[in-house]
């Protein structure tokens, strides 16, 4: 599971609802989690986006979202 797919669990959003509150594309996002991309490789634009769809402030969101990262790292 990618760090994105546990905020979206979370918080009950959907990758849509973070496309259309941030203004980016829902492809980057379903991209990003298809190559497993890592959160310090995410764009500024992806996190604030990320940030106002669950109503935290850019930096909660990527406190959070590393914390879910080293979660699942320390899972496998």
């Amino acid at each position: 599971m990618h760090p994105i797919d546990s905020i979206v669990k979370k918080y009950n959003v959907t990758k849509y609802s973070i496309s259309k509150i941030g203004n980016i594309s829902q492809t980057g996002i379903s991209s990003a989690i298809e190559r497993n991309q890592t959160i310090d490789n995410f764009k500024v634009k992806t996190i604030i986006a990320i940030a106002k769809a669950i109503n935290k402030t850019p930096g909660e969101t990527l406190d959070e979202l590393l914390n879910f990262e080293e979660h699942l790292k320390n899972e496998k």
